[in-house]
């Protein structure tokens, strides 16, 4: 996405300013529409992938992230909401400033959800 703005500045700058205009934050749209498009990626391709990396295991939400279109992923994404959430607890977080970051890495790759 970065690669693309840079390659059309003009298109990119005029992108900021439609957001704007429509009330929304510019970072939490950036993010969004970043994470969408790759869960409607990653749905498409692999349904084990979609639940390891996304954290999604509901089938339901699986084929609806992957039958978004571009036009849904950017009204989804002006919402204002963060289309995700973090898949740690507050003590996992505190654990990692007590662990090496090996083990914190092994714990979020061995287990989809971090309690």
């Amino acid at each position: 996405m970065m690669q693309s703005a840079f390659q059309n500045l003009e298109g990119y700058f005029d992108k900021l300013t439609t957001i704007d205009q429509l009330g929304c934050d510019e970072e939490i749209y950036t993010m969004n529409q970043a994470w969408l498009i790759k869960a409607r990626e990653i749905a498409r391709e692999n349904s084990v992938l979609t639940e390891l990396v996304l954290g999604i295991s509901d089938e339901s939400m699986r084929s609806a992230v992957g039958s978004l279109s571009l036009k849904d992923i950017d009204f989804i994404a002006r919402s204002n909401w963060l289309c995700f959430t973090p898949r740690f607890s507050s003590q996992f977080i505190q654990s990692i400033k007590k662990e090496s970051p090996p083990m914190a890495e092994a714990m979020l790759g061995l287990s989809g959800t971090i309690d």
